[in-house]
């Protein structure tokens, strides 16, 4: 059961970071030509003021033209290593041309080029327990496995380092955190995850528009091992389904309003301050523990149409009791655990719905879920009527709500 709690916690994995800092640091490199000078200061510029933008908590660097050298980056990076805390975010973005020899992926800058080795060094020496690499660069897949490590995301214009021309993804990275359609889920906040499905439509959308061959595919990883992938899967996405690039409206000043803080509920701070202590390690062991509940689930039902077990562990209680701390003198630690005989079914991804058994001495009602297969919602509608046609709970104890 603690494997489901920790599921439950990561929900609150991209909510108010009400202390935490995010370290931003945004590098245009070497265009080579006017116009990709141009190009590349112009996206950099435009992320540190969307940067600056989201309030007092966002520290942003910013390296371009003359600045964007291998050794001022190792300056800036070092900065942030003596700033930033274990508890922070740190976010380096690259935007610029790329090089790739069949071994080595070198970010192009002015003087010497600086190579994912050097950059995954810089970076390591970072505490922040949650880290983002964006290489918008052309060849940037190249540099994904040596950037990669569990609590950094890694995100790469190109799936390899052959993919070598130059790439438009940084426009469209940009452009993800000034739309408010990259907010998806309607969090009023705008997640790594949001910006790369953004970015990476927009960019397939581009070449389709311009009857070009994609010669780009972006790519990424945030479980710290493997192949970088394009999509969610496996527990590939979760770091960066939690990692808020950037809040939009209200939720700007909640996080870093103290005022907005003590509004919250004592539940809702405990997640929080739960969500901050995840590393990457804990999230994928969540992701693996949920997996295996899955298959588990799966065996059984293999056997048996339906799974029944009761709808909670207590009968109702008073209004003005804020939760059950003790169920039959044993103390709840948490507040999931008065009704954690749902949390099992819901990490199962199975249908379920309630349906009612019967009523203790003092008149008050207990359930019983019914669980069925993958898809088989209307089996299990089917089922809860054929029950309530066999008990008639409903005409033999009338709700008090429904007309006579």
């Amino acid at each position: 059961m603690k494997r489901t709690l920790l599921l439950l916690i990561v929900v609150c994995a991209s909510a108010l970071r009400a202390r935490a800092a995010t370290y931003y640091v945004v590098v245009a490199g070497l265009g080579g030509e006017p116009d990709y000078e141009q190009r590349f200061t112009a996206a950099a510029k435009d992320l540190e003021r969307i940067f600056k933008a989201a309030g007092p908590t966002a520290h942003v660097y910013l390296l371009i033209g003359a600045q964007a050298t291998a050794a001022h980056l190792a300056e800036t990076m070092s900065e942030v290593a003596h700033s930033a805390k274990a508890e922070d975010d740190f976010a380096l973005i690259l935007i610029g041309h790329g090089s790739f020899d069949g071994v080595e992926y070198k970010f192009n800058l002015v003087g010497p080029d600086v190579s994912a080795g050097e950059l995954a060094t810089m970076c390591d020496h970072i505490v922040a327990r949650r880290q983002l690499v964006v290489d918008t660069t052309s060849a940037s897949g190249g540099a994904v496995q040596v950037l990669e490590r569990p609590g950094r995301a890694v995100i790469a214009a190109t799936k390899s380092g052959t993919e070598k021309n130059a790439t438009v993804f940084a426009r469209y990275w940009v452009e993800a955190l000034q739309d408010p359609e990259t907010d998806t889920d309607k969090s009023d906040s705008i997640s790594a995850m949001e910006a790369f499905r953004y970015a990476t439509k927009k960019t397939g959308a581009f070449y389709d528009s311009q009857k070009r061959l994609a010669t780009e595919h972006a790519v990424f990883n945030d479980t710290g091992r493997g192949e970088a992938v394009r999509d969610v899967g496996n527990g590939q996405g979760m770091l960066m389904s939690s990692f808020t690039l950037l809040r939009l409206g209200t939720s700007q000043q909640a996080g870093s309003d103290p005022a907005k803080r003590a509004l919250l509920k004592p539940e809702v701070i405990w997640e929080i301050e739960n969500c901050l202590k995840l590393t990457a390690r804990d999230i994928s062991a969540a992701s693996t523990g949920r997996s295996a509940w899955y298959q588990a689930f799966q065996q059984l039902l293999s056997r048996y149409e339906y799974f029944l077990l009761p709808s909670a562990q207590v009968f109702p209680f008073d209004a003005r009791t804020h939760w059950p701390t003790e169920i039959n003198g044993r103390r709840m630690d948490t507040y999931h655990r008065w009704m954690e005989v749902v949390a099992p079914i819901t990490m199962s991804g199975r249908p379920a719905l309630n349906v009612p058994v019967g009523f203790n001495a003092h008149g008050l009602p207990m359930g019983m879920q019914i669980v069925g297969r993958n898809e088989a919602e209307l089996s299990c509608l089917q089922l809860a009527a054929a029950y309530d046609q066999a008990t008639g709970w409903v005409t033999r104890r009338k709700p008090p709500l429904l007309p006579e």
